[in-house]
């Protein structure tokens, strides 16, 4: 058995080097990058989600990236030329989330002269992602319980059917399990979505990837503004490396623009993230930095 383990972990520690490369994105979701032995296995499971046409439900803490891997899911599966769709269930109000969702006829709406189609009709034969799908409303929950068992829903205000061939994923924080258990969310509408279900690590849990993650987003923000910020320094990576980042992925993007507002390295190498960060956002200090020519 130890040889065993001892191979399977050096596979992992492999497979890993192999992704350190690997940095995929979505259109409107945050990057998924595989460059570690937990990530490299969620890779892995999302391959796998996307060759079976079943909901997923996608679990972890805000900002790990849970938005990234739906998108993933659904650029891997046979469904990748459809529209592939994100709603957040937690902010909107009940009677809005709904029409939101599956839509309206055209005398529901004042002013309105034609028929809503809502996010799961535009997602027909495509992929839906239901973010914060705990925050869902109880008459929402029957309405998309119906829809994954029928294939088919009502729109508020119509008596009238409508089929629609969708994959829905949904994405919630570990707390789920309290929802279930005060019957905020239905047991059988759980049993549906997570056919199968993918939990994320948090980023303190997978340090090894803040490098080539601040790398990209630094990258990602000298492109889109045409600058030059200069490459952190390897103490700086460092403590980023030890940091907790309890925002994640959020909190990690929002340290690299504070870095590209105010990157004086100098200044940076005085202190880790916490200091940084809190020093960035009292004196908002603003570099000089070469733009580039066009």
């Amino acid at each position: 058995m130890d040889s065993m383990s001892g191979w399977t972990e050096a596979m992992d520690h492999f497979q890993a080097r192999i992704c350190l490369s690997r940095v995929e994105e979505g259109i409107d979701d945050r990057v998924f990058i595989a460059a570690c032995p937990a990530m490299t296995r969620v890779r892995a499971q999302i391959e796998h989600a996307a060759g079976v046409d079943f909901p997923v439900l996608l679990l972890g803490e805000t900002g790990v990236g849970k938005g990234a891997a739906a998108r993933l899911i659904h650029t891997l599966s046979p469904r990748a030329n459809g529209m592939f769709l994100k709603i957040n269930c937690a902010a909107l109000p009940a009677d809005l989330l709904e029409r939101e969702l599956f839509g309206c006829e055209a005398a529901a709406i004042s002013q309105a002269n034609r028929r809503t189609p809502g996010k799961v009709g535009l997602c027909d034969r495509g992929t839906i992602l239901l973010d914060e799908v705990g925050e869902l409303p109880a008459s929402t929950q029957a309405k998309l319980l119906q829809m994954i068992e029928d294939q088919a829903f009502v729109r508020p205000d119509s008596q009238s059917p409508v089929t629609v061939d969708v994959r829905v994923l949904v994405a919630t924080d570990a707390k789920i399990d309290e929802t279930l258990a005060t019957k905020r969310f239905r047991e059988d509408l759980y049993d549906r979505l997570s056919v199968l279900s993918i939990l994320i690590p948090p980023l303190r849990e997978r340090a090894e990837e803040i490098p080539l993650l601040f790398r990209h987003f630094l990258k990602d923000y000298n492109t889109r503004f045409q600058i030059e910020t200069p490459e952190p320094s390897e103490h700086l990576l460092e403590s980023a490396r030890r940091y907790p980042w309890p925002g994640n992925l959020h909190e990690l993007e929002n340290f690299v623009k504070r870095y590209v507002i105010a990157a004086s390295p100098s200044w940076l190498d005085d202190g880790g993230p916490c200091e940084f960060v809190e020093t960035a956002a009292a004196q908002q200090r603003i570099p000089h930095r070469r733009v580039k020519q066009q």
